[in-house]
Parts: C-alpha cells; sequence; structure tokens
C-alpha cells in the first residue's frame, strides 16, 4: 500500500473467532476517512482503517 504509513493503518490480524464482521456498509465510511471526512449519522457501517492512538 502506497501513502502515509503513519496516518493509514489496517487493523492488526485477530486469529479465527475474534474478527469483526465487516459488511459492504462498511466501505463508503472507509472511503470517507481516507481524507479526514465524517460520517453521516444517519450512515450505518464504520471504517474499516484503525484509529490512531
Amino acid at each position: 500500500m502506497t501513502g502515509d504509513s503513519k496516518k493509514i493503518k489496517f487493523t492488526v490480524d485477530k486469529k479465527d473467532g475474534e474478527e469483526d464482521k465487516d459488511a459492504l456498509c462498511d466501505v463508503a465510511p472507509t472511503v470517507l476517512d481516507i481524507p479526514g471526512l465524517s460520517q453521516p449519522k444517519d450512515m450505518t457501517g464504520c471504517s474499516l482503517f484503525a484509529k490512531s492512538s
């Protein structure tokens, strides 16, 4: 993946049974998260990128 690895990080790999249930509804929030745009309240799903602490 290209880009700033400090800004964009994927979540860590999880073991079988610990995975989050990602879905198609997570794509739009992820796309909005890339340039830093906020997600509308009525949009379901969540970004697939890990939040930096």
